[in-house]
């Protein structure tokens, strides 16, 4: 019956994933309940608190932000109580995400730079996505120095390890950060300079959107790139 359930358990929270992605949060969010329900009634921690923080990402897709960050305060207490510290990161990084688009930005880049400290001490795949909140965190409360040093480490980070959809996201946020600071920035690779302007980070980004299908996403960089 233990197996069952846990299979019962996992394939639903897969589903919710897939329909989470398609954007079918109502019947992503039942499926991300009912596996809830049943990871804690096995006793499996790490399992239930990771749906805890899909709960927290559909959230986060409906522009629900304060549930969002009661998700994903929840996913932390949890990912402490189980000494799990890599979770633990990955929890309080969306947790700063959700904090700096309810406009707690002081919230949020405190949050955000425990994550990044952590991470100098262990590996942690999502840093590109951590400065990136943390650059976004910083151009609300308009320190644009701070921010312009975030978005380009966002960048190096998804450069890095060549995750595409990291880097365009860096290539938003860094084209919004120099549009508010009429800046350029250059970063140095190890085989190249690169330099980027408020209309080349952007163009790259629709392109690298475009090519990944991410309509929605890159609806939201067309907006802020209009504003």
């Amino acid at each position: 019956e233990y197996q069952f359930d846990a299979e019962l358990a996992q394939s639903l929270n897969v589903r919710g994933i897939l329909d989470m992605n398609l954007g079918i949060f109502a019947e992503a969010e039942g499926d991300f309940i009912r596996a809830l329900a049943i990871f804690e009634k096995l006793g499996a921690r790490p399992s239930a608190m990771s749906v805890v923080n899909n709960l927290g990402l559909i959230a986060i897709f409906r522009g629900e932000y304060e549930k969002a960050a009661e998700r994903y305060q929840d996913a932390i207490r949890r990912a402490q109580e189980a000494g799990q510290t890599h979770l633990e990161m990955e929890f309080t990084s969306n947790l700063g995400e959700a904090l700096m688009r309810i406009g707690a930005y002081d919230d949020a880049i405190a949050r955000l730079v425990w994550v990044v400290d952590a991470a100098h001490e262990r590996r942690f795949p999502q840093i590109s996505e951590t400065y990136r909140f943390l650059a976004e965190a910083y151009l609300g409360t308009q320190l644009l120095d701070s921010a312009l040093e975030a978005a380009e480490n966002s960048l190096k980070a998804g450069y890095d390890i060549d995750y595409q959809e990291y880097i365009a996201g860096a290539l938003c946020v860094l084209g919004q950060v120099l549009a508010a600071s009429g800046l350029v920035s250059v970063i140095e690779r190890e085989d190249e300079t690169l330099v980027f302007t408020v209309q080349k980070c952007f163009q790259e980004a629709d392109t690298m959107f475009t090519e990944l299908d991410m309509s929605g996403e890159r609806a939201r960089k067309l907006r802020s790139w209009a504003q």
